[in-house]
């Protein structure tokens, strides 16, 4: 049996969304969603459809049981955006429960499929990082503030304006 999981993580959680902070934490999350770019829930199961047909027993995240993840031959983990951000935990579980011989697979929203192993795993979570920090706009930010006034002395040394 094949199993396909839909799983659509929220940026941040709810706590950290109200309050005060609530505008700063919408922005960040229309400017993840901007970056990302996640299909929606309809994309996803009419992607299943033409992909897989009628040969995938669609389940939610929220609703997988140990015992399902027990049942599959193949999990196939329908990502709506490029690398799988936000499901971790679910991975996890899946990793977890099971059977030696099955194989998770990922279908991401952008058409590509490929098979989810433990080497890819790492590699996976640090992109997801660098994502969910923002790492590399703030490295190209502090790289941008440091070397601009430079180049702009550099420039007005050698009587360019």
């Amino acid at each position: 049996m094949r199993l396909c999981v839909s799983y659509f993580p929220s940026d941040y959680p709810s706590w950290l969304s109200s309050g005060f902070l609530r505008p700063v934490f919408n922005l960040l999350t229309k400017a993840g969603n901007y970056k990302r770019n996640p299909r929606n829930e309809s994309y996803m199961r009419n992607l299943v459809a033409e992909v897989f047909g009628n040969d995938c027993r669609q389940m939610e995240a929220k609703n997988l049981r140990p015992e399902d993840i027990k049942k599959a031959e193949e999990i196939v983990l329908l990502w709506p955006d490029g690398n799988g951000y936000g499901w971790f935990r679910v991975e996890s579980q899946i990793f977890a429960f099971k059977k030696s011989g099955a194989k998770v697979m990922v279908l991401n929203g952008r058409h590509r499929q490929f098979q989810l192993t433990g080497k890819l795993w790492p590699v996976l979570w640090l992109r997801r990082f660098l994502e969910r920090f923002w790492i590399g706009e703030l490295v190209f930010s502090a790289v941008f503030l440091v070397v601009s006034p430079l180049m702009v002395a550099w420039d007005l040394m050698r009587g360019r304006k």
